[in-house]
């Protein structure tokens, strides 16, 4: 008699998108928090790096006191870990791609596999919009390298933070190809059924509740 078959477990890969790296990681955790309260199994799959689009920190004077406290978007973080500028933007895209197809192999897939909820940032979109329209790359040349680093890997639900450049730099030179991949993002974007648009000018906890009332609704949240 044949044994029958396990029947496979299949998480959800949700991808946070933004301009900004360093606030859709902080967004991605706040999910990811979520969701282990909410008793899920969740794990966030991020690339480390460092910063290409920010300006060089301002000093803090130790004899102001007050301010505001209020996190906010401050610096872009790079989709593609360490940045050499005397590299060719396809030379870098190529060092990312390995980068990003090896964090789906060892990470993604696996916790996929096992059933968890999988949060990444700045995915296939984000890296096609960012190298296309902010650094000019031929777009055909970014989705066929795109087509061997995600293969037939999609995300179940994407957020995009809207935030524009003007409220995170003030380097004309930055905010020019933050603007340009903002663009992209949307052109990308407009054709996406499984997409969820939120304001990034709102708080953090704001951001959150409009995200798990529109994942709850898709049931990728489980509701009580």
């Amino acid at each position: 008699m044949e044994k029958k078959e396990e029947e496979k477990k299949v998480g959800y890969l949700i991808a946070i998108e933004c301009i900004d790296n360093r606030f859709s990681k902080r967004v991605g955790e706040m999910l990811n928090e979520f969701f282990r309260k909410n008793k899920q199994k969740s794990s966030v799959a991020f690339l480390a790096g460092k910063t290409e689009f920010e300006e060089q920190p301002k000093q803090k004077d130790k004899n102001k006191k007050g301010g505001n406290n209020q996190q906010k978007p401050q610096a872009v973080e790079k989709p593609l870990g360490e940045f050499n500028d005397k590299l060719s933007p396809i030379a870098v895209y190529l060092d990312y791609g390995a980068k990003v197809a090896e964090l789906i192999k060892e990470k993604i897939n696996p916790k996929l596999d096992e059933g968890e909820i999988v949060i990444t940032h700045n995915f296939a979109v984000g890296a096609e919009a960012f190298f296309t329209y902010g650094l000019g790359l031929d777009s055909k040349k970014v989705k066929n390298i795109n087509k061997c680093i995600y293969s037939k890997l999609r995300p179940d639900y994407t957020i995009f933070l809207d935030i524009f450049a003007e409220h995170i730099v003030k380097d004309a030179r930055l905010k020019e190809k933050m603007e340009l991949t903002y663009l992209g993002y949307k052109r990308l974007l407009r054709k996406d059924r499984k997409l969820l648009i939120v304001n990034a000018e709102n708080k953090e906890d704001v951001i959150l509740l409009h995200i798990v009332e529109s994942l709850t609704k898709r049931g990728i949240i489980a509701s009580e």
